[in-house]
């Protein structure tokens, strides 16, 4: 009997076969890992950069507005350009006959006899007139302290010869001063503390905060003013959070226009995001799931960009807005050439129609389009044509004015446009 051999065949993963996978797998992994962490740290970023904006937009509106309500000529600088102090307009008026100054040699006077006004804002504790500088103030030439006050009288607490009369009899009811100061490096708002002849340097008190991490040497500067404009005064300072860093460089423009151009510059460490791999017939599954959560995470870090890069143009946009509507105002009140009278000025609003293209850091690419329209206590149109709307006959005494500005900036795709409507009065 004759015997055959029997041979059989065993299939399976040889160890260069098993130790192949293996290297393909941490290879993939290794690199896939590190683009979504890339990715992740991008997101991450991003999210810190828009609000480190929003903290700065935040604290520099909160500056803005506030330094609006400052009376004319009481800003200044102190403790080396760290703090600027002024006192808040509470109210204001006319005053019927001159008060007694140096020129005219009167004696001084307690009282003083006011047409119609009233206390809008804060409290009145001090009343000045004819202020032409800081120093006018904070040296008492110009600065008296308010005993008490009706609708038609101001009553000081002592006799009060001026520096000088105002060339429109015009007073400003204020408040206790107030300042905004960089402390260490935190930027904190303060008030309701020492009278404004006695004040300098960082006012007592913790303040209230406002910004923190924030760097700069002397953030605060003035620059004096002129016969038709009222002081230009910057503020300089940087906030950081983590490795962003944002610059903010402001300008205003106080008691004709507050406010003239901004700058918001942010800058961040680039961020190198390569996505590399090969794909094997091992690695087609981790691969394909991989790619589709990091195209998910990619994607969402392009809209949170796109979204911070759409914010920052609808903020100039904004500023442009606020810019023209300055602009606006200046046009009608601060005319340096024609005459400041209500007839005068109703013309100018009639006549309205500005458009402005900014070239300033911060603006570039930005316009805004300024209209005017003019009305009458009683409602009505004004009419400059008609003398009685101007001498009394009509029983018209004020004219109200209403500027619509358009500020539009960025390139198409990236637009963003908004509007601001600023009310004014003139009796």
């Amino acid at each position: 009997m004759q015997k055959h051999a029997t041979h059989s065949r065993c299939s399976g993963f040889t160890l260069i076969e098993l130790v192949t996978v293996m290297v393909v797998f941490a290879i993939v992994a290794t690199l896939g890992t590190g683009f979504v962490v890339s990715t992740l740290e991008s997101y991450s970023d991003t999210q810190a950069r828009a609000k480190l904006i929003n903290r700065s937009r935040q604290a520099i509106e909160r500056i803005t507005r506030q330094l609006r309500s400052a009376a004319p000529s009481s800003m200044r600088v102190t403790n080396g350009g760290d703090c600027i102090e002024f006192l808040p307009v509470a109210g204001g008026g006319n005053y019927l006959n001159p008060v007694p100054d140096a020129d005219n040699g009167a004696p001084g006077s307690n009282s003083i006899a006011t047409a119609p006004f009233s206390v809008d804002f804060w409290s009145a504790d001090y009343v000045t007139i004819g202020a032409g500088s800081a120093a006018d103030i904070y040296g008492g030439g110009s600065l008296a302290a308010l005993a008490s006050s009706t609708s038609t009288s101001l009553t000081l607490t002592a006799n009060k010869v001026w520096d000088r009369n105002s060339p429109t009899r015009r007073f400003f009811l204020t408040d206790d001063p107030q300042a905004f100061c960089i402390s260490g490096t935190e930027l904190r708002f303060y008030d309701g503390y020492a009278t404004p002849l006695t004040t300098t340097g960082i006012p007592g008190g913790a303040g209230v905060l406002m910004a923190q991490n924030v760097s700069s040497a002397a953030p605060f500067a003035i620059d004096s003013g002129t016969e038709v404009r009222g002081p230009w005064c910057w503020l300089t300072c940087c906030l950081a959070r983590a490795v962003n860093r944002c610059r903010l460089v402001r300008r205003y423009l106080f008691a004709m226009c507050p406010d003239k151009s901004f700058t918001t510059r942010c800058s961040a460490p680039a961020l190198a995001a390569r996505q590399r791999g090969f794909l094997m017939p091992l690695a087609i599954f981790i691969l394909v799931i991989m790619g589709f959560f990091v195209a998910t995470l990619s994607r969402t870090t392009t809209q949170t960009a796109l979204s911070a890069t759409q914010e920052g143009v609808t903020l100039q946009a904004f500023y442009a807005a606020e810019s023209g509507a300055q602009l606006g105002m200046n046009n009608l009140f601060y005319d340096s050439v024609n005459s400041l009278t209500r007839l005068a000025v109703d013309g100018r609003c009639n006549s309205l129609s500005l458009s402005q293209n900014f070239s300033a850091t911060g603006l570039g690419n930005c316009s805004a389009t300024v209209s005017c329209s003019c009305s009458y206590e009683n409602g009505t149109a004004c009419d400059t044509g008609d003398a009685g709307n101007y001498n009394g006959a009509n029983g018209i005494a004020s004219s109200f004015y209403t500027l619509n500005s358009l500020g539009q900036c960025g390139p198409a795709g990236f637009d963003a446009s908004r509007t601001i409507q600023v009310s004014a009065r003139m009796d």
